[in-house]
């Protein structure tokens, strides 16, 4: 049955990997965002007056858009909020520096000596289980299975990469557009697909060589190297004038258009898998367009640790008039330990 597996930011928070502590997460959730970039910031606000840090590379306009972010979070309560009230007040000066200072924050927090170190290992878990690699063939994601996901963060691209023992730019080569990355050339080939866009999506994306990332976890440099090459090519993208991300509302016309091209596909779909995402109201007018194109769906798994997210999930449908279908099975999965692999899968 084809499936799709429907992420948010709680898929890269995971805290199994024995390089975190028991507190750690690899991405914090929307609870925790404030905490750690507020620890996080006073931290590189004083390591920027030290002039044999690293961080006294770091440019005062990146400062600022980072106390931006963190103030605007500390009074709207989480990033995408702020940004988006940034949005529809038309302050595009500010709206851009703090689409800046996430993209900066999340590629950072994923910058660790050991590559490994920097991926949440369900990833490697979940590829390792639904890739296929055979001689003189490509690489195939199972036919069955596509990918949605909410996160901004490089998780995928990085576990690819270590899993397929493929650098940065090759990965890169698989990708069709800054938002789709296909595993294979087939007719029908499996697709990852951004739905906002992504921490580092111009870095990763079609408009600059992969290698700007290749440079950032490059594992022959040591942390303070990969950290010095961060501030200088966000710096050198700020010059651009480069977007950095995107959200959910923004109105480009490349990304709407991607997006329902991929809409269009999952018709077939008959099984999604919800992972650590929490259905946020300023994202509903998206997931119910893609519950709506789920037009064969017939169940919906949704791993989490608190069960009235299945509240969340039937709000899809229960005051939207858009959709004219029946409500499938919901069914709660509580160990989040790995990525569920539905037994529909391969039936």
């Amino acid at each position: 049955m084809e499936t799709l597996y429907l992420l948010g930011a709680g898929a890269s928070a995971g805290k199994i990997n024995n390089y975190l502590s028991e507190n750690e997460e690899y991405i914090p959730t929307v609870s925790n965002f404030q905490i750690r970039l507020k620890s996080d910031l006073s931290r590189i606000q004083s390591l920027a007056e030290d002039k044999d840090s690293v961080w006294s590379k770091i440019s005062k306009s990146l400062i600022d858009d980072l106390i931006l972010l963190h103030n605007g979070i500390v009074n709207m309560g989480t990033p995408d909020i702020f940004a988006k009230s940034l949005y529809l007040q038309g302050n595009k000066k500010d709206y851009t520096s703090v689409k800046r200072a996430l993209s900066f924050y999340l590629t950072y927090l994923q910058l660790k000596e050991n590559l490994l170190e920097t991926i949440d290992p369900r990833y490697i878990g979940f590829f390792s289980a639904t890739i296929e690699k055979k001689t003189h063939k490509p690489v195939q994601l199972h036919p069955d299975i596509k990918i949605a996901t909410w996160n901004y963060d490089l998780q995928i691209p990085l576990s690819l990469s270590v899993l397929l023992n493929m650098d940065l730019p090759r990965v890169h080569d698989y990708i069709s557009d800054m938002y789709h990355l296909k595993l294979s050339q087939s007719e029908n080939p499996g697709k990852i697909f951004r739905l906002n866009g992504y921490a580092g999506s111009y870095l990763f994306g079609n408009q600059i060589n992969g290698c700007y990332l290749e440079d950032i976890f490059d594992q022959n440099k040591n942390l303070n190297d990969k950290i010095a090459k961060l501030i200088e090519i966000f710096d050198e993208l700020r010059a651009k004038g480069d977007p950095f991300l995107n959200f959910a509302w923004d109105t480009d016309p490349i990304i709407i258009q991607e997006r329902n091209k991929f809409f269009e596909s999952l018709q077939n779909v008959k099984v999604i898998v919800v992972i650590g995402y929490s259905f946020p109201t300023f994202n509903r007018f998206i997931d119910r367009e893609l519950f709506q194109s789920c037009k064969s769906l017939e169940k919906v798994y949704v791993l989490d640790t608190n069960p009235d997210i299945v509240k969340r999930v039937r709000g899809i449908y229960g005051n939207s008039k858009i959709i004219n279908q029946f409500i499938p099975e919901i069914q709660h999965v509580s160990d989040i330990g790995q990525f569920f692999i539905p037994p529909e899968l391969d039936q």
